[in-house]
């Protein structure tokens, strides 16, 4: 890597202050192509009609131009989903209310079920190994796992994200038995051939078949396949369901191609599944996700975006100016400048250098809040394609693509102003009840650092708000 002194650059040895932010996409989003859509086209992207604001949107803050240092753009590093397909087509409020596709909110319709990760029958042990990483040969030790997120957690969580909707568990237990019981008794040691290449799920309704394959690499050894769980819950959607999730610790593929896949709904079929088990925090060494020290709100840091273009970006076809971006804010404790209070990504930036800790120093508790916040950014992502909303261009997002478990982390929990604004048309709510829902949940959280940088900024935005 070429040498590229800076006083910001962050440090493996000494820890990274995050001491300038930048709100502006990186040097390498110009070399692929990505262009964030004008403030002209974001603002009009948030109306209903051509002339602007649609009566049928009941928060008219939503239309507010925002600042960078509230909203800032996508960052768009080498590997991030916007640098594989800069050209993505952007989604505004009207062309969303247009879409044939989108299912309304009803008085009969509205409620989001969340299916607990589904147990496993005696004559189906071999899923139980399958469930359960193998990092023991790297100096792990499988107790040192973290349990996984309380379900009871991740509903609260989806109950306050969606406001003005009933988020509740199923009433009926899932349960994964055996397809083949001859197959299934077999040892959980056996051969990765002789093992079942279908597994039931049973549902409220009826048992499916489910593929299975052998995982390569690892750090689990097998995997589920996608597609034949989304279709298991179209099969068993509630009557009043808005959308059914199945929340899983079983990891899953979508095709022959994919290594892994974290998540994915049928926005249509208002289904999503979520798998929970590559978001342990004891996996992030194994999976090469490095430290979350720059993950969100971190990841604004101005030294660690120009050293992770500089880093991994392909050589470019012409000299790309290496400056600091137009749009920063120094936030080193005793030089920010003499105002009244800071944006709220300054807010997010210092709570969240305040409460970070590398995973090694964490307890086993810190851990599960930890995997909590990952699950819970994932699953009110893969909810809002029930809602019918695409991945978004236009600002850093929790409805952004993602392509790696790298960028996952990299990306904030709230909703740009465009599909804040397509929320709040569906719910007929206000930006300041989803914020104080928000609010009261991050509260209840402190040892979490993305919620409490999340709370820092929900209280900084409505402070925005009234002023």
């Amino acid at each position: 890597m070429p040498a590229q002194p800076s006083k910001v650059l962050p440090d493996a040895e000494c820890k990274c202050v995050h001491a300038v932010l930048a709100f502006e996409p990186s040097s390498h989003a110009a070399e692929v192509g990505y262009k964030q859509p004008s403030a002209v086209e974001r603002i009009k992207s948030m109306s209903a009609t051509h002339s602007g604001p649609n009566k049928r949107t009941v928060d008219t803050d939503a239309f507010n131009t925002p600042s960078p240092a509230s909203f800032p753009a996508s960052l768009v590093l080498p590997g991030d989903e916007l640098a594989f397909d800069p050209d993505y087509e952007s989604q505004s409020l009207r062309s969303w209310i247009k879409e044939k596709d989108r299912n309304e909110l009803t008085d009969l319709r509205n409620v989001i079920y969340v299916v607990a990760p589904p147990e496993i029958d005696p004559e189906a042990q071999c899923a139980k190994a399958w469930a359960s990483p193998q990092i023991s040969k790297r100096g792990h030790s499988k107790a040192e796992m973290a349990p996984l997120p309380k379900v009871e957690d991740i509903i609260a969580y989806l109950g306050a994200f969606y406001t003005g909707l009933t988020v509740k568990p199923l009433p009926a237990r899932y349960h994964f038995t055996a397809w083949d019981p001859s197959i299934s008794k077999r040892s959980t040691q056996a051969r990765a051939r002789d093992l079942p290449r279908y597994i039931g799920l049973t549902t409220a309704s009826s048992t499916v078949r489910i593929r299975t394959r052998h995982s390569q690499p690892a750090p689990f050894p097998h995997q589920l396949h996608l597609d034949d769980l989304l279709d298991a819950l179209i099969e068993d959607l509630p009557a009043d369901a808005y959308a059914i999730l199945l929340l899983t610790a079983h990891d899953l593929y979508e095709s022959d191609d994919d290594d892994f896949c974290m998540g994915r709904a049928y926005g249509g079929s208002r289904v999503a599944v979520v798998s929970m088990g590559r978001y342990a925090p004891e996996l992030d060494e194994v999976q090469g996700v490095g430290e979350g020290l720059h993950w969100w709100p971190a990841s604004h840091c101005a030294g660690f975006i120009r050293e992770a273009v500089m880093r991994e970006k392909a050589p470019a076809k012409k000299k790309v100016k290496r400056g600091v971006p137009k749009v920063v804010q120094a936030v080193i404790e005793g030089e920010e400048r003499e105002r009244k209070a800071k944006s709220p990504m300054e807010e997010a930036v210092s709570a969240y250098r305040m409460q970070y800790k590398e995973v090694k120093e964490c307890d086993p508790e810190e851990l599960r809040e930890l995997w909590l916040s990952r699950v819970c950014r994932t699953a009110s992502h893969e909810l809002g394609h029930c809602f019918g909303m695409d991945h978004c261009v236009y600002y850093a997002c929790n409805m952004q693509g993602t392509a790696s478990l790298i960028e996952d982390g990299r990306q904030p929990p709230y909703l740009c102003p465009v599909d804040l604004a397509k929320l709040l048309y569906a719910t007929g709510r206000a930006t300041t009840e989803h914020y104080e829902a928000l609010l009261a949940f991050c509260k209840q959280h402190p040892k979490n650092a993305l919620f409490t940088a999340f709370e820092a900024w929900l209280s900084a935005r409505m402070r925005e708000l009234k002023e």
